[in-house]
């Protein structure tokens, strides 16, 4: 008898979303029973077919209509087959709408300080932003140049494969200067770089402008590499470890310092944590992350704890602190670790750690990256000192008092010296140096700082009345 060909059954058209995988099965009969059928695409590009049962698989990555033929060949001689033709409709999903929220910005004075701003999505997903005016941004920070003008800020979310990108909200403020007083302040880190630390003493950047004992470790991660001194590796496969915009991004990773710290350390830094769990910052016994440590970070997701390798359930310091950048600080003493949000005490876990460790930023999983804006690390120092500028009043006159602000733990102290004459250069030949306040200009002042118990330093010193709510130190001279 002759070869009979075989019948493939009609296929209908199929509709699916990109990125999602179509599969279904062909079918065919042959009137010849003892035949072999073999199954094959002879339209239509990127799927596959089961030659032996007909199964086909495609995962479209782009929207529109494609055309496809199957075939069936059955095994007679001559060999015979049949074709059916169908199409894939592939449709773009429709992405999911978030909003951003961004409260107004007053109005504020060339003296204000920083700005930290809070913006948030309804996605839960990290707020970027940018600036105009006479301002800078460092991640969400905004620190006014010193000039008048208007500040426009601009948060934006680009969304993701879940979310349609945030329609930009805009803020913008007025920058007023404010009317001349009869003081001279030091109030910017302008200010602060025109006097002279000496090896102990650096001018602070990060956060509160002023002077601080030098710490061990202060990266802003700038560049595009990690600082010298750093390692990493990935916890995860697909994790990186970036450094962009001066920010350490971590996501399925860690990167650490390759320099130990002990008792007496404190770490600070600005990080905003995402709802990930495992994202942690702060001390590590080692690179693998052994123990001991001493940690704040995700755990097991919902908030913000406070970690010890002895307390690993974690003390909750705020379940509101996630996706939002905020200055986090840890003390680790002889025998406890004590936790800081936004300089305010959060938490106490008691510890006897005294094995050197490492600092480590790390986020175990790939999901939305852990990000440090910036990081520092200082140690009791015995003193360090600062000179000031000179603050010439041109004509004599009767200097009144001076004003400052200074965080001064417990078993430290802050002293104010002055010297003055009628010299371009107090320290000149013939100046002289006197308890504070004394008389006759120019002036300059030298503060210095000393540690007579274990304590981690801070910037001083820091605004006053009359002159400024701004870090400063003002000198206010009787005329």
């Amino acid at each position: 008898m002759a070869n009979r060909a075989p019948v493939l059954e009609a296929i209908s058209d199929k509709t699916i979303a990109t990125g999602q995988k179509l599969t279904f099965s062909t079918k065919a009969s042959d009137p010849d029973l003892d035949q072999t059928l073999t199954y094959s695409l002879t339209a239509g590009s990127g799927a596959t077919i089961d030659a032996k049962t007909g199964e086909f698989s495609w995962t479209p990555t782009t929207a529109g209509s494609y055309p496809f033929t199957v075939r069936v060949t059955d095994s007679g001689s001559p060999t015979m087959s049949d074709e059916k033709s169908f199409s894939v409709v592939v449709t773009q999903p429709t992405a999911t709408a978030q909003t951003i929220t961004f409260a107004a910005l007053p109005d504020v004075s060339t003296s204000a300080g920083p700005i930290t701003l809070t913006a948030t999505a309804s996605s839960g997903l990290p707020v970027s932003y940018t600036s105009t005016g006479p301002a800078s941004l460092n991640g969400n920070v905004l620190t006014l140049s010193g000039s008048a003008g208007v500040v426009s800020v601009t948060a934006s979310q680009a969304g993701d494969a879940t979310y349609a990108a945030a329609a930009p909200v805009i803020r913008s403020f007025t920058v007023s200067a404010e009317a001349s007083t009869a003081c001279f302040e030091d109030r910017s880190v302008a200010d602060f770089t025109q006097g002279t630390t000496d090896a102990n003493t650096v001018v602070s950047q990060n956060g509160t402008i002023g002077v601080t004992l030098k710490p061990q470790l202060a990266e802003e991660f700038t560049g595009t590499a990690l600082p010298t001194g750093w390692q990493s590796a990935n916890w995860s496969t697909g994790g990186t470890v970036a450094v962009a915009n001066g920010v350490l991004s971590v996501n399925g990773a860690h990167a650490a310092s390759t320099a130990t710290f002990g008792p007496g350390s404190s770490l600070e830094f600005v990080a905003t944590f995402s709802a990930s769990s495992f994202q942690n910052v702060g001390f590590a016994g080692n690179f693998a992350f052994d123990a001991p440590w001493g940690t704040i970070g995700t755990g097991n997701g919902g908030g913000v704890y406070a970690f010890t390798d002895t307390n690993r359930e974690g003390v909750l310091l705020d379940g509101t602190l996630l996706n939002t950048s905020h200055r986090y600080r840890i003390d680790w003493t002889a025998t406890e670790f004590i936790y800081f949000v936004d300089g305010v005490q959060q938490a106490k876990i008691s510890s006897t750690a005294s094995t050197p460790m490492l600092l480590q930023v790390s986020a175990y999983n790939v999901a939305t990256a852990l990000q440090v804006d910036w990081v520092k690390i200082t140690t009791a120092s015995s003193s360090g000192s600062f000179t000031s500028r000179v603050f010439d009043a041109s004509t004599a006159k009767a200097w009144q008092a001076a004003t400052w602000t200074a965080d001064q733990p417990a078993g430290t102290s802050v002293q104010l010296v002055q010297r003055q004459g009628n010299t371009a250069m107090p320290d000149a030949a013939g100046a002289l140096s006197r308890p504070w306040p004394a008389a006759a200009p120019p002036w300059a002042a030298t503060r210095a700082t000393s540690s007579t118990a274990p304590t981690w330093p801070r910037p001083w010193p820091v605004p006053a009345q009359p002159c400024a709510a701004w870090p400063s130190i003002a000198a206010k001279p009787r005329g």
